[in-house]
């Protein structure tokens, strides 16, 4: 009898501790659209721009929740990445391919970083890889330890595409959301580098 009790006890402790995490995320969630509103809103041009954009950005952080069916669990990267690629039409094993150990990210990050693949997506589409029949993107990412947190480093690169060095244009959502979001709210370090047929962006940011 005892045990049925602390088991029962066990299961309504769970629940609310669940139910506490489900809030918090909620609350995270809102701040991260509030934040997607206010910094389109400041980068778009035209009510068109803004319409267009504001939507695609919103849907990444859709497609970040949906993959999370346990927040205790966090969101698998790679399904992460597939998910956010395909919403563009871009197929694995056709222009793009990914590689790496699995890796659950806490929901929190997968929001930011699922912002951050479909700002670079949408890039590679208007100006790099996926604009162009001889483009290529590999997306290779890796766990690194550390003293402190283990660290996350992705790369996504961009081949077959000769003079693409520029990165996202200065003061658009893009270039906000890497140099600035990334850094402040996860603690990244995000590097845009220029190669002679393509281009080279790498995040890493803490993971614990």
């Amino acid at each position: 009898m005892r045990a049925g009790a602390e088991d029962q006890a066990k299961a309504l402790q769970q629940e609310r501790d669940l139910s506490i995490e489900m809030r918090r995320q909620a609350r995270n969630t809102l701040g991260v659209i509030r934040a997607v509103i206010r910094r389109s809103l400041q980068a778009s041009q035209t009510l068109e721009d803004l319409a267009l954009h504001l939507d695609g950005r919103v849907a990444a952080v859709g497609r970040a929740l949906s993959t999370a069916s346990n927040p205790a669990h966090g969101v698998d990267l790679e399904l992460l990445l597939g998910e956010e690629l395909l919403a563009q039409q871009a197929r694995e094993g056709e222009q793009v391919s990914l590689a790496g150990p699995e890796v659950r990210l806490p929901v929190r990050v997968s929001e930011r970083l699922g912002l951050a693949i479909h700002e670079l997506t949408t890039n590679a589409i208007k100006h790099g890889a996926l604009g162009r029949p001889t483009g290529r993107i590999a997306i290779r990412w890796e766990i690194v330890p550390g003293p402190d947190a283990r660290r996350l480093t992705l790369v996504w690169k961009e081949t077959g595409v000769a003079g693409r060095g520029e990165a996202p244009r200065h003061r658009g959502f893009g270039a906000e959301l890497l140099h600035r979001m990334l850094p402040y709210e996860l603690r990244a370090v995000v590097t845009w580098v220029p190669e002679p047929d393509g281009v080279r962006c790498t995040i890493t940011l803490p993971l614990d």
